[in-house]
């Protein structure tokens, strides 16, 4: 359903023209994209502002090269910012990697009880989870 990885970069600030450069070498219609079927699509920390607290924990850390770390978001994580994110590919998304067993709904029920987020926030993932649940019509 999707062909992007998001990255955040850790500890180092990506100026504009850093994520202008990210985009031309590793973007949607870079080469890379077209050598590698997926394409890297730069998001600003702001995406893990809704993540549920103790994220950090349950990342898994992968060495891509020398020197090179890729932080990699638990699968609950990722699907609870889809929820939050509340699109009809995000809703279908978690849908499935649930039925993949990869994810277990009791485990994101768990993660939405106890994260503090606004009431909006918390709301709005209320609802994503109400329609992952719900069967398609």
């Amino acid at each position: 359903m999707s062909r992007d990885v998001d990255v955040v970069p850790i500890g180092t600030p990506v100026l504009y023209y850093d994520g202008q450069i990210i985009e031309r070498e590793l973007g949607e219609d870079s080469p890379f994209a077209d050598a590698n079927l997926f394409f890297v699509d730069y998001v600003t920390p702001a995406l893990l502002r809704n993540t549920p607290p103790g994220w950090q924990e349950r990342v898994t850390i992968i060495e891509l090269a020398p020197g090179l770390r890729g932080h990699f978001l638990d699968p609950h994580d990722i699907a609870y910012n889809k929820l939050w994110a509340g699109r009809a590919k995000d809703i279908a998304w978690v849908r499935g990697i649930i039925e993949t067993g990869v994810v277990r709904l009791q485990r994101l029920l768990e993660l939405h009880e106890t994260n503090p987020i606004p009431a909006d926030d918390h709301a709005k993932v209320s609802r994503s989870l109400d329609l992952v649940t719900r069967q398609p019509t």
